[in-house]
């Protein structure tokens, strides 16, 4: 028997649109944490954490480093997208479920083929069943695929706006561009330099930057005002059309 795919209009207002941008950074936030928090335990012992980079320390080993760098985007990203999925489907707290689903950045999952975490998928795969290594990059990719696409095409199915299409382009979309712009960048180019050179060097950096447990000051700072801005004030839009 086949499953009845829920409809929902996405409503692009302000008080939504807020709320998906602190929910798709927050989520970002949650997976690097995992890194972190994987690797920190596997070996005893943390290196550093920005808002987009981790680093794990010299002493984990070459399975720790496997595992924590799984755990990162799949108790993050791949299950929330999926916990989405399975909200469409038994319709419930539609427009939450489609805003997991956009919100954990397919495309930048995909993106991350070529240059993050999910290009080790292939080469594990390749040394763990002695495959040429030539083939890492396709494995990488149809894995991701595969997970990817039954939570993407479901989300693309259940949008009831009038322009599917154009909503669901920007949906898929503009969240990774607004992502690369508003933190991708400014993390990479002003704070990692700086995080990097006094985790290196011994030397102590700013307030700011300064280390706990190898968390940035400001980046401790920023997401537990978010996220008591997004479940103080914005995390009731996602649910608030979906009320029973």
């Amino acid at each position: 028997m086949g499953m009845t795919i829920q409809k929902v209009k996405v409503p692009f207002n302000i008080n939504y649109i807020i709320a998906f941008l602190l929910l798709l950074f927050l989520l970002m936030q949650f997976h690097q944490l995992l890194h972190h928090i994987a690797g920190g335990i596997l070996c005893g012992k943390v290196a550093y954490l920005t808002f987009d980079k981790h680093h794990y320390s010299e002493s984990l080993s070459e399975s720790g480093y496997i595992i924590a760098t799984i755990v990162g985007p799949l108790f993050s990203h791949y299950l929330v997208m999926w916990i989405g999925l399975f909200l469409l489907l038994k319709n419930r707290y539609n427009l939450l479920a489609v805003s997991l689903i956009f919100a954990s950045l397919p495309v930048g999952r995909l993106a991350a083929v070529n240059g993050g975490d999910e290009k080790f998928y292939g080469s594990w795969i390749c040394q763990l069943f002695g495959f040429d290594e030539s083939y890492a990059t396709i494995i990488s990719l149809i894995i991701t695929l595969l997970i990817l696409l039954p939570p993407v095409i479901v989300g693309f199915k259940s949008i009831a706006n009038k322009h599917r299409l154009i909503v669901f382009l920007s949906l898929l979309i503009l969240p990774a561009l607004f992502y690369f712009v508003f933190i991708f960048y400014p993390d990479h180019r002003f704070i990692v330099p700086q995080v990097v050179d006094s985790y290196e060097s011994g030397k102590s950096a700013g307030l700011a930057l300064r280390l706990f447990w190898g968390l940035p000051l400001i980046d401790i700072l920023i997401t537990v005002v978010l996220s008591i801005l997004f479940f103080g004030k914005y995390f009731r839009y996602l649910v608030a059309l979906d009320k029973k």
